[in-house]
């Protein structure tokens, strides 16, 4: 049986630290940062190529160490407050840059698989691996709730499970710092059949719109024929509207799994 509480594993270190790596980046502020990353970094294998965004699986000249390059057609993402955080369940971040058009991140390189690729392989997961997950997502959720930031895209290809069996919440490409009085998003980004009503355009998200598609990603890793215990919660997490649906991770939805 898979157990999903994880203990803080941090296997990559660039020079002494991240904070080193970084501060060498800032220092080349001069030079232009793409062609300061490609002579930093050899560009091993493109993961994925869209209109806007490229992710890159790269190898440091100096150190041999594999991280993860984004080039993404958008600024304003909640990437250099996640340099700040450290959190067992999120990628590290290295650097991050913003030249005005684009963000360039730097995270940590992640082994394992996806739970989209993993419920494909093996099928549905049962209902006690299913609580457990919600529990520890839970938890991921309601640290980054606490610093302002929404995820907005959550759902199966977007949780990783690694192979010391740590459990990962990526891909903050859609994601946002929440403001107060704002009336709504500024972008609609999300992913058809997870995102919440709300990401469409009628009023901003906030955590709630995060409770929604995590109700979804719970119904879609039990499968369409479950009928248990969990109904209930992922009913109430995805009511149409924000007001009847869990009011916050930490104190409703996580306690009531």
């Amino acid at each position: 049986t898979m157990d999903f509480y994880f203990l803080i594993n941090c296997s990559i270190s660039l020079y002494n630290g991240p904070k080193e790596f970084a501060s060498k980046l800032q220092g080349s502020a001069a030079m232009d940062t793409k062609r300061y990353l490609d002579k930093r970094f050899d560009k091993l294998r493109l993961l994925h190529g869209s209109e806007k965004t490229e992710v890159w699986l790269v190898m440091e000249r100096q150190t041999q160490n594999i991280y993860i390059l984004k080039i993404i057609q958008q600024t304003g993402l909640p990437y250099s407050k996640m340099e700040t955080l450290q959190h067992r369940g999120i990628p590290q971040i290295h650097y991050v840059h913003e030249d005005g058009a684009c963000t360039y991140v730097i995270e940590e390189y992640l082994k394992g698989q996806n739970l989209a690729q993993y419920i494909m392989e093996h099928g549905h997961l049962p209902e006690g691996l299913v609580k457990n997950l919600a529990i520890e997502l839970c938890r991921i959720l309601a640290f980054l709730h606490m610093h302002h930031i929404i995820h907005r895209d959550i759902k199966p290809s977007n949780i990783f499970l690694t192979d010391d069996m740590q459990l990962k919440l990526i891909d903050f490409d859609a994601a946002r710092i929440k403001k107060e009085n704002q009336q709504a998003d500024t972008v609609c980004l999300g992913t058809d059949g997870f995102a919440a009503p709300e990401q469409y355009g009628s009023r901003p998200t906030d955590e709630r719109s995060d409770v929604y598609s995590l109700g979804i990603t719970l119904r879609v890793l039990l499968g369409e024929n479950y009928d248990g215990a969990l109904n209930g919660i992922i009913a109430k997490c995805t009511e149409f509207d924000a007001r009847y649906r869990f009011q916050s991770m930490e104190h409703s939805c996580n306690k009531q799994i």
